[in-house]
């Protein structure tokens, strides 16, 4: 009988064990994966690429060209694809940057492969992109890497004809989202939920601050933009309601059902603060099919990273071409609105 007992006992710790290496073999891949990622993204001098002649590269265009003003975070920032080099060379005759320096691109990871590159190129705009990884509301009001990056607000004038915007995430730490759940499940115990053990209760708090902040910022842009048509972009889904795969593998179910809430909850609050606010939203309904679960070519966020050639978590370049394509029929369908207000 002892023997039996010591021996489920063994099997349990076995089993405790195997988890917490699955877990901390995941966690040294997405580490591994920044690490090579941002190594991408690091300014390098290139031969063979084109003179900046001007802002951006070329004369500024005269008052017929649309302009749009990009402001976010790492969803509207980053999509690189080994597609455009990461740094992107391809043509974009409107394009422009609050700093000029190539340092604010490469601590933004600012890529040519993002949701504001394919919308201007798709709408022929003049397009200032200062969206950054890593950015939350309160970089729309104030420098994020003092001496290199501006506020994000100070993009905007009563010219801009488009704002898109994507923030909220950071402000709800999504960054937590992983790394918690990674460490809850490495600590606590095996019956309980490893992220709401971790995190719930800081998550509380960041989300009960978020509609304010949303607010606050949105009515600032309002101010600064009276006449753009102004889109709020939601957060693609990591993970279908569900699902479950091999990136998952150290987590319980109801860890997996922990992450798919977080991101409806902070859909439902972009949803929320732009039909408060008077201004759009797109992107914010979970289309499932396209999470880190499926196949590499049809996913709209990156896995691990290295068969998307994307950030682990954050969009791949068929996700930003997808937001992309919302933004720009929601524009166009907002533009004939009120340039027909009787439905005409």
């Amino acid at each position: 009988m002892e023997k039996n007992k010591n021996l489920h006992v063994d099997s349990q710790k076995y089993a405790v064990e195997k988890k917490r290496f699955r877990v901390s073999k995941l966690l040294f891949g997405v580490l591994t994966a920044l690490a090579m990622v941002a190594s991408v993204f690091a300014p390098t001098a290139r031969a063979d690429a084109p003179p900046v002649l001007g802002p951006p590269f070329g004369p500024e265009p005269d008052d017929s060209v649309l302009r749009y003003v990009a402001l976010g975070d790492s969803y509207a920032a980053l999509g690189a694809s080994a597609e455009n080099n990461f740094t992107g060379d391809l043509p974009r005759p409107y394009r422009n940057y609050m700093n000029p320096d190539p340092l604010s691109r490469s601590v933004c990871l600012n890529t040519f492969g993002n949701y504001p590159s394919f919308v201007a190129e798709a709408l022929g705009a003049y397009v200032i992109d200062v969206s950054c990884a890593s950015a939350d509301t309160d970089h729309y009001f104030g420098e994020q890497f003092p001496g290199i990056t501006k506020a994000q607000m100070l993009a905007l004038t009563p010219e801009t004809d488009l704002v898109t915007i994507s923030f909220g995430g950071n402000d709800a730490r999504v960054a937590w989202l992983s790394y918690g759940c990674i460490a809850g499940s490495l600590i606590a115990d095996l019956n309980n939920s490893a992220c709401a053990w971790f995190l719930e209760e800081p998550h509380n708090e960041r989300f009960a601050m978020l509609p304010e902040k949303m607010d606050r910022m949105l009515q600032d842009v309002k101010h600064r933009a009276p006449n753009a048509i102004i889109i709020l972009t939601g957060y693609m889904n990591v993970l279908d309601e569900g699902n479950m795969c091999e990136y998952f593998e150290g987590l319980y179910p109801v860890d997996v059902e922990y992450v798919v809430n977080w991101q409806k909850r902070i859909n439902r609050i972009v949803e929320e603060a732009a039909h408060r606010n008077g201004v759009l939203a797109v992107g914010t309904d979970m289309i499932p099919g396209h999470d880190v679960c499926a196949a590499p070519a049809d996913r709209w966020v990156g896995a691990i990273g290295f068969d998307t050639s994307s950030l682990p978590g954050h969009p791949t370049v068929a996700g930003q071409k997808h937001m992309a394509s919302r933004v720009v029929d929601a524009y166009h369908q907002e533009k004939h609105r009120r340039e027909n207000p009787w439905g005409w």
